[in-house]
């Protein structure tokens, strides 16, 4: 990526909107109204360096709606969630975890989180289970029966959940 690229992208603001008000400035790289942290640092033209990188990558999807590695927006994003997760210590815990289920046992989501719980395993943010779940569907670890359950806790509002067999 230039460094021309890194800066394109739409320089005004669409003329169907009346403006973010008084001491506001547009965006161009979340296309939105921002007002600047501190009048003394001047004019800005992104509202962080995030938007200055978003307008960058918004031209390379512009052309194939894929980027250089060829995922989608939504698949560059969730590969981007489950990197975190992949470096932390807690993935190795709840793997090892799940490698000790006895070949061909039933388990859900929920199963996994409630016994990792119960063994002090703690996650950085709770959605970290699911993605360490479906690292494990996706080594080959797991794999779906087709079968849906109502889970047990309270906080799941009888949802459906899926269940896995333990390969």
């Amino acid at each position: 990526m230039n460094q021309k690229t890194l800066f394109e992208g739409p320089s005004s603001p669409p003329e169907s909107t009346s403006g973010g008000g008084k001491g506001t400035r547009w965006c161009p790289g979340c296309q939105t109204y921002f007002r600047p942290y501190n009048a003394a640092w001047g004019y800005q033209k992104y509202c962080s360096a995030h938007c200055r990188y978003r307008a960058a990558e918004a031209t390379e999807f512009q052309e194939t709606g894929r980027d250089a590695v060829g995922r989608l927006p939504a698949e560059a994003a969730r590969d981007k969630a489950l990197e975190k997760v992949a470096k932390a210590k807690f993935r190795e815990e709840v793997l090892a975890m799940i490698e000790g289920l006895p070949p061909g046992s039933v388990v859900t989501g929920e199963d996994i989180r409630l016994t990792g719980t119960a063994l002090e395993i703690k996650p950085h943010h709770p959605n970290a289970w699911g993605a360490v779940v479906m690292h494990a569907i996706r080594k080959g670890m797991l794999e779906a029966t087709g079968e849906m359950r109502k889970p047990k806790t309270v906080k799941s509002h009888a949802r459906k959940i899926q269940v896995y067999r333990r390969k």
